[in-house]
Parts: structure tokens; sequence; C-alpha cells
């Protein structure tokens, strides 16, 4: 079970250093599913049909990384979203 991702909430060893209340992986999981599903809700209202993606893509050893962002124009500014951050390694191509 340790090395299952998001296994570490319920591990002896991680609660020992916190005083928050225990949590589950399930919980976990589902809180993090709604705080996505709200975030992606704002955006999306607040967000024009037209904008423009910018690629950012760069490397570390022998992985690359590449992420896309949709950007508009807001009141007094330019937004940036990070839609998609995406690695492989070099090694494994």
């Amino acid at each position: 079970m340790g090395n299952l991702p998001l296994s570490f909430c319920e591990s002896v060893e991680t609660r020992r250093y916190t005083k928050l209340a225990p949590v589950s992986v399930n919980a976990l999981v589902s809180n993090m599913e709604s705080v996505t599903k709200a975030v992606e809700k704002a955006i999306g209202e607040e967000m024009p049909d037209e904008f423009v993606l910018m690629l950012d893509d760069w490397s570390h050893g022998t992985e690359q990384f590449l992420a896309i962002y949709g950007c508009y124009d807001s009141p007094g500014d330019t937004l940036c979203c990070l839609w998609l951050p995406l690695w492989t390694s070099l090694a494994n191509t």
C-alpha cells in the first residue's frame, strides 16, 4: 500500500507529524476532484470564447517538459491558465 499514489495520508508515519484530523485516500481524492471541478467552472465562466494558446517547453537532464497555457485579456491584465503540464523522459524514447 505504501507505493500507491496518495496513500501517504493513511500512513502512521505521516500522521505522526501533523495535528490535522486523519483523512482517508478516498476522502482526499474526493476533495481534490471537488476543488478541480470548482476551479474548472470558475475559469470556464471567466474565459472568453477567443483566446491564445501558449506553449512552454524545457528540459532538465533526461526529462523533457511541455506546458500548454490558455491566455486571454482581462480588464487591466492578461491572464494565462495552465491547461496541461506534460512530462516525458528522454531516457525512455
